[in-house]
């Protein structure tokens, strides 16, 4: 019984890497990318009215000595996005699938800054932030 050959109850399957290029996709999101004209390109830059955009101010959080509690620095810009014309609808697309986390509940595009010690450097740094991301 000592010499009789021990048979595995398992097999060996050798790890294969999935094939290189895209990733597998969800066959049911893709329906929605779909764009009706393939001549679509992204544009150069897309200008931002600020009268569209609510800005609002709070206090900052984090290090800054006296001045972090009397002064309102932390900007909050944010702009309904299904109602925003003055940006293409492709780009409305790519913005609530590529940056869904900045999107609340009500459909609000919210992007916030207080990085700096001023309401308006971080309100141009918010406007900057927002051009980078359109």
């Amino acid at each position: 019984s000592d010499n009789e050959e021990v048979t595995p109850t398992w097999t060996h399957v050798p790890y294969k890497p999935p094939p290189t290029g895209r990733r597998p996709t969800n066959n049911a999101n893709n329906s929605t990318r779909s764009f009706s004209s393939s001549k679509w390109t992204v544009p150069d830059h897309i200008s931002i009215p600020e009268d569209q955009l609510q800005v609002s101010f709070a206090r900052a959080s984090g290090a800054g000595g006296q001045n972090v509690n009397k002064v309102n620095t932390k900007v909050e810009l944010r702009f309904h996005l299904d109602s925003a014309n003055w940006i293409p609808r492709e780009v409305r697309d790519r913005l609530r699938e590529n940056e869904s986390n900045r999107i609340n509940n009500e459909g609000y595009f919210v992007i916030t800054c207080q990085e700096n010690r001023t309401q308006v450097q971080n309100r141009k740094d918010a406007i900057k932030k927002l051009q980078d991301i359109l």
